[in-house]
């Protein structure tokens, strides 16, 4: 059963008439609780697209990352994206307002080795990861922070990198 969201999002940017654009949605989801549901899709997605290197990305690994790491005040925020219903993307992110900024970033720092987000392989993936941006951009993130992101991550071959936020990032 898909998490709940505390803010939704639905892509609306199909065009009309294309049957496939208008089967894909993205949303944003915020807090623990919705987190904490998402775990058997995100399990499921991580069987079907995680690589080795992405281990950092695994529901565990966070969920002890957010009982120890998570800073008071910080927010969660998992951009979802989903083909026909089924969990095909997912950003773990958390938000952060910063000096006036609205901030994102990816989950797991400073004990994480490497960030990415999780995405399936397939002709559709640049068209998923696009729309994901777009909804960061429609809530209203100023910046977003990757650090420790490797040359073969999902992230790093993601065309619209920059053109939808700034985007700050360290190896």
């Amino acid at each position: 059963m898909p998490a709940k969201s505390m803010r939704r999002d639905t892509d609306g940017s199909p065009s009309p008439g294309d049957a496939v654009a208008a089967s894909f949605s993205v949303e944003i989801l915020t807090g623990r609780d919705a987190f904490l549901a998402l775990k058997p899709e995100w399990d499921a997605l991580f069987t079907r697209a995680g690589l080795p290197q992405q281990l950092f990305q695994r529901h565990a690994f966070l969920r002890h990352w957010c009982d120890h790491y998570l800073p008071a005040g910080d927010r969660l925020c998992l951009v979802v994206g989903r083909e026909s219903g089924r969990l095909v993307m997912l950003w773990p992110l958390e938000r952060r307002r910063r000096l006036g900024l609205e901030l994102v970033r990816l989950m797991g720092a400073p004990v994480a080795q490497f960030g990415d987000i999780l995405v399936e392989p397939g002709p559709r993936r640049e068209y998923w990861l696009e729309r994901g941006w777009e909804a960061l951009r429609r809530h209203g993130i100023d910046l977003v922070e990757l650090r420790l992101v490797r040359a073969d991550a999902a992230l790093a071959h993601c065309g619209r990198l920059t053109l939808v936020a700034p985007v700050v990032s360290q190896e």
